[in-house]
């Protein structure tokens, strides 16, 4: 048995076949993570928990758009965290222009005030503020097959003359190949003098009926928000990052309690 990859290059679609495996084989590698009790971080600030727990079930940091193991995106987040959980990021078209956003319609970086950056957190039902004066929301075009990424002047109320956009084909590879089936992992944290110590208490299989038709419904109901987090490195540490900007990693996010939104079933492992 085996399952097809697909993935997109310079517009020609590839295919990967991988080994199939199955939910057994996860259950049992996140069973021995638990076993293991408290866990120290192997990285500060929020995203040490998901770094940590990768390292320990041994997944490989790479760009290849694959799940991370036994065909599971992992997710991983807090226990009593309340924050949304990143699907996966994918900048939209134009190419670069995350970039001709935070340069035009960006505000001034707290602590660099000549560095332009852009955070804000676009839904599809209503037009977001943003202190620079514009406002964004996501528009579904079934007729072109596109999701658009939409603004406008808030004082004028007149829309940008330009299109912005995600190609349904780029978004139906995506999930296609990374979220078939998910693994969200949540962890009690302690916090100590030498940092913080997770334990990976529990973890929830989800998998069945993820289609681009279910996600573009889940974008349309604001279960799902496309957040831009585009910054500035602020380690004075680290000389050759200082000052420098840095995309936090802009795509698409959901709270935890709205994956059944977009899958089938669920299977808790305590």
């Amino acid at each position: 048995m085996s399952v097809t990859f697909q993935y997109k290059k310079k517009g020609v679609v590839y295919k990967m076949i991988m080994p199939n495996t199955d939910a057994d084989k996860f259950i049992e590698s996140f069973q021995k993570v638990k076993e293991m009790g408290e866990i120290k971080s192997n990285r500060s600030g929020n995203t040490g928990v998901g770094k940590t727990l990768e390292d320990i079930m041994n997944v490989e940091e790479n760009n290849l758009q694959i799940p991370d193991l036994f065909n599971f995106e992992i997710k991983s987040q807090r226990n009593l965290s309340e924050s949304y959980v990143t699907l996966f990021t994918k900048s939209p078209k134009p190419p670069r222009i995350n970039n001709t956003l935070r340069l035009k319609y960006g505000s001034n970086d707290e602590v660099f005030n000549d560095i332009k950056v852009l955070h804000t957190s676009v839904f599809h039902s209503r037009w977001n503020t943003h202190m620079a004066g514009y406002g964004y929301r996501t528009y579904v075009d079934y007729e072109n097959e596109k999701l658009l990424l939409k603004l406008k002047s808030l004082e004028t109320d007149v829309e940008e003359d330009f299109t912005i956009y995600w190609d349904f084909e780029d978004l139906n590879i995506k999930l296609n190949n990374k979220l078939q089936n998910l693994a969200f992992v949540k962890a009690d944290v302690s916090r100590r003098e030498d940092g913080e110590y997770f334990f990976f208490k529990e973890c929830i299989l989800y998998t069945g009926g993820l289609t681009l038709n279910r996600f573009l419904k889940a974008i349309e109901d604001d279960y799902i928000m496309f957040d831009v987090r585009i910054g500035a490195y602020k380690n004075p540490n680290n000389r050759a990052t200082y000052g420098k900007i840095h995309d936090h990693g802009s795509g698409f996010r959901i709270k935890k309690q709205n994956f059944l939104n977009l899958y089938d079933r669920e299977l808790r492992i305590t």
